[in-house]
């Protein structure tokens, strides 16, 4: 029952973006989450849509079997929870990304600059 689009992939041609990520200084802040959404977003939040993960403490970050296809990444440091998955505050930040493109069965490599959320 209800509404709403249901989409379901099935493939074994995932794509994989790995990388690090560093302030302006080269300093490794702390608590940093990297943010991998797609460049068009809905207005309503679509559970795994965006994509959230922790660095670890080397700035460290890995994204696997994502779909082909376009996306935005970020790495920031002072999210609140949730903050990260939500379609306007990614919006809000847009201009700051960093734009990638995966093909299929693809591994990619980046260094992101840390964002202050706030």
């Amino acid at each position: 029952p209800g509404t709403g689009e249901l989409t379901l992939v099935l493939a074994a041609d995932g794509a994989s973006v790995s990388g690090t990520v560093a302030a302006e200084d080269k300093a490794l802040p702390s608590e940093v989450i990297v943010v991998l959404a797609p460049p068009s977003l809905p207005e309503a939040g679509v559970p795994g849509l965006i994509q959230t993960k922790w660095a670890d403490q080397t700035g460290a970050f890995k994204f696997e079997n994502v779909p082909p296809g376009k996306y935005l990444l970020f790495a920031f440091t002072g999210l609140v929870s949730g903050e990260g998955e939500n379609p306007d505050f990614i919006r809000d930040h847009i201009t700051k990304a960093e734009e990638l493109t995966l093909g299929p069965r693809e591994t990619k490599a980046v260094e992101l600059k840390v964002l202050n959320a706030h």
